[in-house]
């Protein structure tokens, strides 16, 4: 019964491997399809999201004025920073903002404007309890963003934390705890420790590979159990 014994032992070793992710795998699975995702994306704490009200463009400054103000402006966007109408240039000086009723350039947002932006959208009741701005590299949360950005943390029963824009007053995203305990148990599922969005790596690809292994060897393994084996070798 040699084979029997290699079957088990390979079953065991393999499991002995694997057998710590396949728990962080059901686990972090587990939240995933148990937590709602609108909560996840904390569809619950913003608000006014809905699209910018008519303009009278009688009263704005004719597009054309700002394009030539700009000409390396690739991309012009008439919106609202607090309910104040505005162009939003994109281009290789960055994005910056254009009062739509003067032309003239809107500063970037100060500590009280990001504050207003974010309680424009927060939906919630929570006091503001920090105001930063992030000039360096970002956090983890939102580790996309490559620009300087406002952070507005709340404090309310969700931790709740806004990212403001400081060239367009635009509100970029938010977090809560639900979505960082989501990304932790992710890059868990994902095996990817770094970027946290690597689906293909290396580490993912051997668990796989091993969890696979321990599958055939314990199907070897029940072709001796259920006596499979013994009845062939008499």
């Amino acid at each position: 019964m040699k084979a029997a014994r290699l079957s088990r032992t390979l079953h065991k070793w393999f499991a002995l491997v694997v057998g710590l992710q396949f728990l962080l795998w059901t686990a972090s699975g587990f939240y995933m399809v148990a937590v709602n995702i609108d909560l996840i994306h904390g569809d619950m704490l913003v608000r006014n999201m809905e699209p910018p009200p008519q303009f009278v463009l009688s009263e704005l400054t004719p597009a054309e004025t700002i394009i030539r103000e700009y000409p390396q402006a690739h991309r012009l966007i008439l919106t609202t920073v607090l309910e104040r109408a505005v162009y939003r240039l994109d281009g290789p000086f960055g994005r910056k903002l254009v009062d739509a009723k003067s032309g003239d350039p809107v500063p970037s947002l100060n500590e009280q404007q990001a504050s207003d932006v974010a309680r424009h959208y927060y939906a919630g009741d929570g006091a503001i309890s920090n105001v930063e701005l992030i000039t360096t590299e970002p956090p983890g949360e939102v580790r996309f963003l490559t620009d300087p950005v406002w952070r507005v943390d709340f404090d309310d029963l969700w931790g709740s934390t806004f990212y403001v824009d400081p060239g367009t007053g635009h509100f970029i995203t938010r977090r809560h705890t639900l979505w960082r305990v989501f990304d932790f148990l992710w890059m868990l599922h994902i095996m990817d420790y770094e970027t946290r969005d690597d689906i293909n790596n290396t580490l993912l690809t051997i668990a796989t590979i091993v969890g696979l292994s321990m599958f055939a060897a314990g199907a070897w393994l029940l072709y001796f159990a259920f006596g499979f084996g013994r009845r062939r070798a008499q």
